[in-house]
């Protein structure tokens, strides 16, 4: 008999220690639930009603209310977040049942209207009882208000789960603070991005402003030449028409078809000069963000000494050795375009009075294309190299360049996982080397 009631005994002990153990697993899938949800939450504000969401079925609380210490008012509290817009209060004076709370005490209040403070502005909401429990929103104190519409609905039942839930309670509201930070990072971020590519758009129209003259001469040049042929054409095309009316003359026949034949070739050249610069004008001047695919890194060395010849060519000559076979790699053709139009035009300004020469290299290994600019122009001291890709940095006269153009090349070689070497002498010259990845991937970006 005795050995059934300790029995009895220790099978009651088990149940409640089930009941326990159940329970507190009931609270941790809460609190992991919550978590869960907080880290997928989209502001602050849906963080802290998923929190509240949490603490309701037991609480039975119809609203929740955060406040925090006023910023710039001593002895004053403010309304961080709420369930409720017309929660949101300013300047709240922090009296001593704040005080208390803020100490590490869970209060509750049976009856506001009786409440030895003035809560009026809670009671004018229709709420008649509260519960209060500290907290943290990282190094900032908090007080979590469960409100109520029903008068004395708060007893101990409420603040023993309410103080058993500080854990939850904390954790979320770190989490709130922690998303809320990272949301801020991630707008900062795209902010810093959206002003970069402002930037690289800004620079791209100032240097195709810089060229604009210089493409219209080049552009100018062929289309006179095609229609001063086509003039010629229409004119030998009526003396054609005038000898096969009379008695055919051979010999003249024969020349006219042959100067025909020379203006059509060379009027098709002009155009497809035209053509090609104004391809090539349109390719540089796009704004895609998404313009990655392969290319050959020749072929856009080339298209940038094509757009940059009329801006270099009085102050010097462009030599290319590009080696032949160059794998292509995945780029950004109109960015790496700017890059290569930025440090050609670069070379001709350092040049001094007399015709200078810029060379421009390609080649690879197993893993990477280098690519040099070389000029024998002035050359930088070692304080502008240090400074060259700072922006709005400049050595030019004010009013050419925008300072940004380095900066901005940097910037677009390293998206592309490359870097620039530099090397200059003063009164020598400078290279620029740069090298990109042949094995870069949509993957890598």
């Amino acid at each position: 008999m005795e050995q059934v009631e300790i029995l009895k005994e220790k099978l009651e002990l088990c149940i409640r220690s089930k009941t326990v153990l159940e329970h507190e697993a009931q609270r941790m899938q809460s609190l992991l639930d919550v978590l869960e949800a907080v880290l997928k939450a989209d502001s602050p504000e849906s963080m802290f009603n998923l929190l509240t969401d949490s603490l309701r079925p037991e609480l039975q609380a119809e609203d929740f209310l955060a406040l925090t210490p006023c910023l710039t008012q001593p002895n004053c509290l403010r309304s961080l977040l709420a369930t409720q817009e017309t929660l949101y209060f300013e300047n709240l004076e922090l009296t001593a049942l704040y005080k208390s709370v803020f100490t590490g005490k869970v209060k509750s209040v049976l009856d506001i209207r009786k409440a030895k403070e003035d809560m009026s502005y809670l009671h004018s909401l229709g709420y008649l009882s509260l519960l209060m429990t500290p907290s943290n929103i990282g190094d900032t104190p908090v007080i979590l208000i469960a409100l109520s519409k029903t008068l004395g609905h708060f007893g101990r039942p409420h603040n023993r789960y309410l103080k058993e839930s500080a854990s939850l309670i904390a954790q979320t509201l770190s989490q709130i603070d922690n998303r809320f930070a990272r949301l801020e990072t991630q707008q900062a971020l795209k902010d810093k991005q959206l002003t970069q590519e402002r930037l690289l758009q800004s620079d791209k129209f100032a240097s195709i402003g810089q060229m604009a003259a210089g493409i219209a001469h080049e552009i100018n040049n062929p289309i006179g030449f095609v229609l001063s042929n086509l003039t010629s054409l229409d004119e030998y095309l009526s003396d054609y028409k005038e000898l096969l009316h009379k008695t055919p003359n051979a010999e003249e026949i024969t020349d006219i078809e042959a100067d025909i034949y020379e203006l059509i070739q060379d009027s098709l050249m002009g155009l497809t000069r035209v053509r090609d610069i104004v391809a090539g004008l349109k390719n540089f001047a796009r704004s895609d963000k998404d313009d990655w695919a392969q290319a050959d890194i020749n072929d856009i060395i080339l298209n940038a000494v094509k757009l940059s010849n009329n801006e270099v060519k009085d102050k010097a000559s462009i030599d290319t050795l590009l080696s032949p076979n160059l794998d292509c790699c995945y780029v950004q053709e109109s960015k790496l375009t700017q890059v290569f139009i930025n440090l050609i035009i670069n070379a001709a300004q350092a040049m001094g009075k007399d015709m200078g020469k810029i060379t421009i290299t390609s080649d690879q290994t197993k893993d990477l294309i280098f690519i040099s600019v070389i000029d024998n122009g002035s050359g930088m001291t070692k304080e502008v190299m240090d400074k060259i890709f700072e922006p709005f940095f400049t050595t030019k006269p004010q009013g050419i360049g925008t300072g940004m153009g380095m900066a901005i090349s940097y910037g677009i070689i390293q998206a592309h996982h490359g870097k620039i070497d530099i090397e200059s002498k003063l009164g020598q010259g400078s290279t620029f080397t740069l090298s990109i990845p042949k094995n870069l991937s949509s993957d890598d970006l």
